[in-house]
């Protein structure tokens, strides 16, 4: 019998997600990953807040996947998510950012979230001077 090259056999019609990554992609002490669609201008906008291609120079496209497993111009990982209006193949690229990067950008937005509910408790969400709002000696309650 001959010796099969691939590592891992996935039967036909087993249940499998496209979007998965593999260990060896991305260290991810140091990185946090993240699927990225390219609707305009998306990339640019993971780039300009310090999201990097993943490349995998080495990277073996599986049989049924087309050139689906990278972009033809580039060792960018990436995948074929959908269709754009048009019909144009919709892709996702994989892209990572240092996990402290990452860590503080989460702080932040949850500060902004903490901020609004605070705002929603003590009935000023969206106040205006003068708006004559009657929010009661209790204030509004609520359970997040």
């Amino acid at each position: 019998m001959a010796r099969e090259d691939r590592t891992k056999r996935v039967p036909l019609g087993t249940l499998r997600s496209k979007l998965t990554i593999p260990e060896d992609l991305v260290d991810k002490k140091r990185f946090q990953p993240r699927w990225v669609v390219d609707r305009p201008g998306r990339l640019e906008l993971a780039q300009s807040g310090g999201y990097t291609f993943v490349q995998d120079p080495d990277m073996k496209v599986e049989v049924g996947e087309g050139t689906d497993g990278r972009d033809k111009s580039t060792t960018a990982v990436c995948r074929t998510v959908g269709t754009h209006e048009g019909g144009a193949p919709m892709k996702a690229y994989l892209m990572k950012i240092r996990r402290e990067w990452y860590e503080k950008d989460q702080r932040d937005k949850q500060a902004e979230i903490d901020k609004t509910d605070k705002s929603i408790q003590e009935g000023t969400v969206a106040s205006q001077p003068g708006d004559k709002r009657y929010i009661g000696s209790q204030g509004i309650h609520y359970t997040p």
